[in-house]
């Protein structure tokens, strides 16, 4: 059909430098839909050029919405194209498709700085760009709605599915070599994305957000119009004194080398705990070990051995969370923490690894979770855990049912996207561990669920009605019917 556009400045509030135009194109019936578009696009332009200290390189902007844009979004330079449902906003746009443009405006935009003002060497940094701006978008979200607490929704919809992705067995690393155009195309996927932005958040929380700014906008201002590889990345944020009381007496690159250069994750498992109570402090002995499902087990068995130097963020009570590094070497941390306060290993589930607790300590977490104190990305991560613990047959069927009873006094919509995939394998893949119980608290969970999820303005949940089908199967199929 015929395209128009409509047109407006970006005007630069610290006075620096000239007013950037700005188009938004789209079909002529359609214009009064760009509008919201072109608000977060002047905002993202604000947001990076504020937070690295460099100005948007080109003379003017265009964002075009067309039909059938597989990639949803992509950056050149002064022209964007985007999806056009992924592009215009309407008086009946649902919450989080509006929430889905803004992350997308802000990786795009994002990318004139990451991808353009400043490169990578070569496509095996990929996740240098890909997942940088990945992190990035929701940076931008969470500054600009704060009300959303949009780290749950990483932690669900970017963390989760990545975390099932590089569970196999036969997963890749985040850094690989890349010699062939297959080799490219082929690291377009969940792990340069979510596991390389997953990282940069872990990196984010050890060393603080305001060293981490300072890192991205040094990187920037240092390499402007060049390209970088991942030593000279690390260095950007290879700081002497972190804000958060972290321990930094390793360095950036050998904390987190690891995590881009070898594929999957750990499992950290607590084998006990121990009070000191005239200090006030507790003792966490534990074990470290790659986390893999039964079967990936046997076959990848020489996986098992790989280690990680962990940066542990771990809430202890209502206390502020402690920073402590689990070397890949050590067998026990210490933290402050007296009896009867609930310890999350894994706080906001900033790192990128499980955590399989002691039974008591998994009770002190449900009781958490009921009396609403333990945050919502902690259980929404917590959760995951547990369904994932279950199915590589670290956790009985029974604390699943005990998780899922809590989640129906505490209904979440976010917990749910984690949970919805894995919960419908009960039924699916075998109708073994799927109880009468197993299905009763299923189905009851469905129906809290639902009444949350239009409650917080999202749309109806398709995962959450196959669940539901599935359950009822599974109790027909009980029932004779």
């Amino acid at each position: 059909g015929n395209f128009g556009y409509k047109e407006d400045v970006y005007v630069r509030s610290s006075g620096e430098g000239a007013s950037v135009p700005l188009r938004m194109f789209a079909p002529v019936e359609l214009l009064d839909q760009v509008d919201y578009a072109m608000e977060y696009t002047k905002k993202a332009l604000e947001f990076y050029e504020r937070k690295t200290g460099v100005l948007f390189p080109w003379p003017k902007l265009d964002i075009i919405g067309v039909e059938n844009f597989s990639s949803l979004g992509m950056e050149n330079f002064g022209c964007m194209i985007f999806a056009k449902s992924y592009f215009l906003v309407g008086p009946d746009t649902p919450l989080d498709r509006r929430q889905r443009i803004t992350r997308l405006i802000a990786h795009e935009v994002g990318h004139n700085w990451f991808g353009n003002v400043v490169n990578v060497e070569t496509w095996d940094y990929l996740w240098l760009k890909e997942g940088f701006c990945r992190f990035l978008e929701y940076n931008f979200v969470d500054e600009m709605y704060p009300e959303w607490n949009y780290w749950r929704h990483f932690v669900a919809s970017i963390y989760a599915p990545t975390m099932r992705r590089d569970t196999i067995g036969e997963s890749h690393p985040v850094q690989l070599e890349v010699n062939t155009r297959a080799d490219v195309e082929s690291k377009f996927d969940l792990i340069s994305y979510g596991k390389g932005a997953s990282v940069l958040r872990m990196l984010s929380y050890w060393i603080g957000k305001d060293l981490m700014w300072d890192g991205v906008a040094s990187l920037i201002r240092e390499n402007s119009w060049g390209f970088i590889n991942v030593q000279q990345f690390w260095s950007a944020f290879s700081v002497s004194k972190v804000a958060t009381g972290a321990d930094s007496s390793m360095s950036i690159p050998d904390l987190l080398g690891p995590w881009v250069t070898q594929a999957n994750y750990p499992l950290v498992t607590v084998k006990k705990r121990e009070y000191d109570l005239e200090t006030r402090k507790v003792t966490l002995y534990l074990s470290q070990s790659v986390f893999l499902y039964g079967s990936d087990r046997k076959e990848f068995g020489s996986l098992l051995n790989t280690k990680w130097n962990i940066p542990l963020r771990i809430r202890c009570g209502d206390r502020p969370a402690q920073h402590i590094l689990f070397a890949d070497s050590a067998n026990s941390v210490t933290i402050e923490g007296t009896p009867g306060e609930a310890i999350c290993l894994n706080a906001d589930h900033s790192g990128f690894y499980r955590v399989l607790y002691t039974n008591e300590m998994l009770e002190e977490l449900f009781s958490s979770i009921v009396s609403g104190d333990l945050d919502e990305a902690s259980t929404i991560g917590f959760a995951f855990d547990i369904v994932s613990l279950a199915k590589a047959e670290d956790l009985a069927q029974s604390v699943v049912n005990k998780l899922l009873g809590v989640l129906v006094e505490s209904p979440n919509a976010y917990v749910w996207e984690v949970l919805s995939k894995s919960v419908k394998k009960l039924f699916s893949e075998s109708l073994a561990p799927a109880s009468v119980q197993t299905v009763n608290i299923v189905l009851s969970l469905c129906d809290s669920l639902t009444i949350a999820r239009r409650k917080e303005g999202l749309t109806p949940d398709t995962s959450l009605l196959s669940v539901q089908k599935e359950a009822i199967k599974a109790l027909e199929m009980e029932n004779g019917v």
